[in-house]
């Protein structure tokens, strides 16, 4: 179920407009049950868990630090060539450009009871190796500055 409401929340969140008088629940419904079926879930067990992470997300500081940014993009598609021949896919949960100019690389993470520093232990190189794909992509001097979005602690953790 966590696995299947963890697609529901990124779906909603890669829709919402938080502008928008639209809730971000508005289309949960339809999205956990799409999340359910792709991973032979419970619909209602994968709709009640990841309203639990939206209403989380709500509650926190984290809906206001995104009306405050300027997002570049939202599940943005990273494909990287590494050094040695290894392909990296995957999808950027949020990239955007910070009040001060920095772009930004930020991945959400939706786990119960997750650890700040276990949260940067286990996903910080996925994310790292998005940053240098951004860096590479933008042709920036340097990787984008690096975010684990922490959405049911509210939390934000840099990852260096």
């Amino acid at each position: 179920v966590s696995l299947a409401s963890g697609t529901a929340v990124h779906g909603a969140l890669e829709r919402w407009e938080p502008r928008s008088s639209a809730p971000i629940v508005e289309a949960l419904r339809d999205l956990a049950s799409r999340a359910a079926r792709e991973h032979g879930a419970d619909p209602a067990a994968v709709e009640r868990e990841a309203r639990e992470v939206l209403d989380a997300f709500l509650a926190s500081p984290l809906p206001a630090r995104l009306l405050s940014v300027e997002v570049l993009g939202r599940e943005v598609p990273v494909l990287l060539l590494e050094e040695d021949g290894t392909t990296v896919t995957g999808a950027l949960d949020l990239l955007y450009r910070d009040g001060d100019g920095s772009v930004v690389v930020a991945d959400y993470k939706t786990d119960r009871g997750l650890d700040p520093r276990e949260a940067a232990a286990r996903y910080g190189p996925q994310i790292l190796v998005y940053a240098e794909a951004v860096r590479r992509a933008m042709r920036l001097p340097a990787p984008p500055r690096a975010e684990l979005w922490l959405l049911r602690q509210g939390e934000i953790v840099p990852v260096s």
